[in-house]
């Protein structure tokens, strides 16, 4: 019962930020998003995902949720780096 909670609990996470990535993939707008916010959240994603790997058991949902909420937000950023270089 509690894998199914951890895994609800990492899809929440996971997509929780494709609202935001769709919104910036319409509109190509990106100045309402902060650096700060940016960093801290792509660094909390990286340093999660290297610590579960020296946990003993592999938890599968937190692995799942911090590779595709990495990859959102890493996308995010390189949309953020090129439109600030444009305008």
């Amino acid at each position: 019962m509690s894998e199914w909670f951890g895994w609800l609990s990492a899809l929440c996470f996971s997509f929780s930020a494709l609202p935001q990535v769709i919104k910036v993939y319409q509109t190509k707008l990106t100045r309402d998003l902060s650096w700060g916010t940016l960093i801290l959240w792509l660094g909390g994603e990286l340093f999660g995902l290297v610590y579960i790997f020296g946990l003993t058991e592999f938890p599968w949902p937190i692995f799942v949720n911090y590779i595709l909420n990495g990859v959102m937000v890493g996308w995010l950023v390189q949309q953020k780096f090129n439109n600030e270089r444009r305008y």
